[in-house]
């Protein structure tokens, strides 16, 4: 693996706090963010936002928290943040407060524990890892990110598994 001794122990420590296996969780940082807690993405096409409306007048509805600005705040909703990759749009949706979602990269932690929270919500949504994982990773199930997507985290997460001291083979 190639994690930092610091990233490994916030992915332990969030795959005991949300009841995740750690080689799945850590697979998973892995994928999204090669295991940097500074990662960030804008995603042009990313069409769900916080509060959830859709319509030609949207970025109306969005309510930024002083002093951002409904600008920033859309710009933000679209973005992917931190080790698990955490879009701007669903932290809000599961309470971040802060007014800027940039801090998340600052937050590497706080960035992780809504990624996993986000996660488990889908794997209690779909009652499949495989289906959480695609879901995570596209917004809903969508079996075209099955082999570039979910297939190599399985993967990867089975090899993490056999390299775990303890593990049973």
């Amino acid at each position: 693996m190639t994690f930092s001794s610091a990233v490994d122990a916030m992915v332990r420590g969030a795959a005991l706090e949300f009841k995740l296996a750690y080689p799945l969780l850590a697979a998973q940082v892995l994928q999204e963010s090669a295991g940097n807690p500074d990662a960030s993405r804008f995603e042009e096409k990313y069409r769900w936002t916080w509060p959830a409306r859709t319509g030609p007048f949207f970025i109306q509805t969005i309510n930024p928290i002083a002093p951002c600005s409904r600008a920033t705040e859309l710009k933000n909703q679209m973005t992917s943040w931190g080790l698990l990759q955490i879009m701007g749009a669903n932290a809000r949706a599961y309470g971040y407060a802060n007014p800027f979602l940039n801090a998340l990269t600052r937050e590497p932690l706080e960035a992780l524990r809504f990624g996993c929270l986000y996660l488990v919500r889908m794997i209690e949504k779909t009652d499949s890892i495989e289906e959480a994982l695609s879901a995570f990773n596209a917004g809903t199930v969508t079996k075209s990110n099955f082999q570039d997507y979910v297939a190599p985290i399985l993967a990867r997460a089975e090899r993490i598994r056999s390299e775990e001291p303890g593990a049973i083979a």
